[in-house]
């Protein structure tokens, strides 16, 4: 039996543009399949890309979806795989999507931090008064804001012509 490939890759990464059954295709998306099972008539290697374009065997067309996953281990001869094949372990979708995910939010998080050192440095009167015009501030960075907030707390608030 031969040992596992080494994981250093020997050339360049090169991206492969690869058929992918809805099952699969489906599967990968959702999380649930981490890997590849292929014949390894590319080279394929450690760092390569993956583009795989989500394909419907009845009617022999693509969908238009695709994915790009990135190549992290091969496995290739012995191990019970067939002579010429491979499986790649590729990188996580997931995984990818969510530390989008929290980058988005860090920087939505810096936005508003520097909100508050702006209104806290500036705004005058009382602290419900800075908390509202805070809160007013904060608002527009926040995903999903109801601007009709906007007009209660001026509803809310003391006229331009009372003291507050």
């Amino acid at each position: 039996m031969t040992s596992p490939t080494p994981q250093a890759p020997a050339r360049e990464a090169v991206e492969h543009e690869l058929k992918c059954w809805l099952g699969p295709f489906d599967a990968m998306a959702q999380g649930h399949k981490t890997f590849e099972f292929r014949k390894n008539d590319r080279d394929f290697e450690v760092g390569d890309t993956l583009r795989l374009r989500r394909f419907q065997p009845i009617g022999q067309k693509y969908t238009g979806e695709v994915m790009v996953r990135t190549v992290t281990h091969i496995l290739r001869n012995g191990f019970g795989l067939p002579d010429g094949y491979c499986v790649m372990s590729l990188d996580s979708a997931l995984l990818a999507a969510k530390q989008e995910e929290l980058d988005k939010m860090r920087g939505i998080l810096g936005g508003v931090v520097e909100l508050a050192r702006d209104a806290h440095a500036h705004w005058d009167g009382d602290r419900d008064a800075k908390v509202g015009k805070l809160l007013l501030a904060l608002a527009g960075h926040v995903p999903r804001y109801d601007p009709r907030a906007d007009a209660l707390h001026a509803a809310l608030s003391p006229s331009q012509g009372e003291k507050s």
